[in-house]
């Protein structure tokens, strides 16, 4: 398992989680932690784009150095993995620094458009909606989010077999 934490995971982890302080960024400014909250949920959704993007790009990046423009499915995989693992250990710690400084009426906003909407009482909201329970759901909603996308691009990346 060593030889999928290398140098490119690393640099590829650094690389990913500026592209989610951004999109943190960009959600911010469209209004989506504030007058758009309730739109939040869906237009989040759409990370997804980008979080394919990075993962191709660090795929093909591992291929053409790593593996000689020759991988196979397994060897994508597990770089992708390594690439997940790695963001959840920055990522989690840089839950609190998000909500307590980029958004800090995050949660607050929240919690009134879902009792608002009365999707949630006011107890059940505040219990749902705080940095400790989204310090866990987040990371793990991006694992399996990166797992996904390692396994699926994996398969567009692996090198092609001469018969």
């Amino acid at each position: 398992m060593k030889k999928y934490f290398t140098k490119y995971e690393w640099r590829w982890a650094a690389i990913y989680t500026m592209v989610i302080l951004i999109w943190c960024a960009v959600e911010f400014e469209l209004g989506w932690h504030s007058e758009n909250i309730e739109k939040h949920k869906y237009l989040t959704l759409l990370f997804i784009i980008p979080a394919a993007i990075v993962y191709y790009i660090f795929l093909i990046d591992k291929k053409s150095h790593r593996y000689k423009k020759r991988m196979k499915w397994k060897h994508g995989f597990f770089s992708g993995m390594a690439l997940t693992l790695l963001t959840i250990l920055i990522l989690t710690p840089l839950q609190f620094l998000i909500f307590r400084f980029i958004t800090p009426d995050f949660f607050d906003n929240y919690i009134a458009a879902a009792i608002e909407q009365n999707q949630f009482t006011a107890e059940e909201a505040e219990r749902i909606f705080n940095s400790w329970s989204f310090a866990v759901y987040i990371p793990i909603a991006f694992g399996l989010l990166g797992l996904f996308l390692s396994a699926i691009i994996a398969l567009f990346t692996m090198g092609r077999r001469r018969y």
